[in-house]
């Protein structure tokens, strides 16, 4: 009797922390929520005021440097807070599978912005498409994939490095 009882405090203990946990884990997911939704607001404001700023001609060069190191890290904070928000939508599974998400098109999509910072940092760039690659992937999850794998093939080259990527049947190489 005395190891019913043991098991009975036990089982009581148990419900207590799955409560506990499941509570805290609800309003982790609630404050991210909030706080991802009051930041976004005033970093657009913030980023388009100082943008406008830069507009100024009266400005001097210091002045400049200045606000366009706000506008920098206005924009490293929108990143940040785009990237809460997807985690959030992610865990609250908000984004359903695809019926088949042609990557070929994202990429496609991608290639002139790719361009660009490529020529910026004197990258060579090749893309090699052998077939069309679907997967069933949310449209907007692909993108930000593509774009974030896009995105470190540039950062982390080196000034005249390369990019060669190849799109096959069931991969894609970068």
């Amino acid at each position: 009797e005395d190891e019913i009882d043991e098991f009975e405090d036990l089982n009581i203990e148990l419900r207590r922390m799955i409560k506990r946990i499941s509570s805290d884990y609800h309003n982790l997911k609630s404050f991210t929520s909030h706080a991802t939704h009051e930041l976004q607001t005033p970093t657009a404001v913030i980023q388009s005021k100082a943008e406008l700023l830069l507009q100024n001609e009266s400005l001097t060069e210091q002045q400049l440097s200045q606000v366009n190191s706000i506008v920098q890290y206005t924009r490293q904070l929108s990143r940040t807070t785009q990237a809460l928000s997807l985690l959030f939508k992610i865990d609250n599974h908000q984004f359903k599978p695809g019926k088949g998400i042609c990557l070929n098109d994202i990429l496609n999509k991608n290639e002139e912005f790719l361009k660009d910072q490529c020529e910026a940092k004197n990258l060579d760039l090749k893309l090699i498409e052998s077939a069309k690659l679907s997967i069933p992937i949310h449209y907007d999850l692909a993108d930000v994939l593509i774009s974030n794998l896009l995105r470190n093939a540039v950062v982390h080259n080196h000034e005249g490095g390369s990019i060669e990527i190849k799109i096959l049947a069931i991969q894609i190489i970068i």
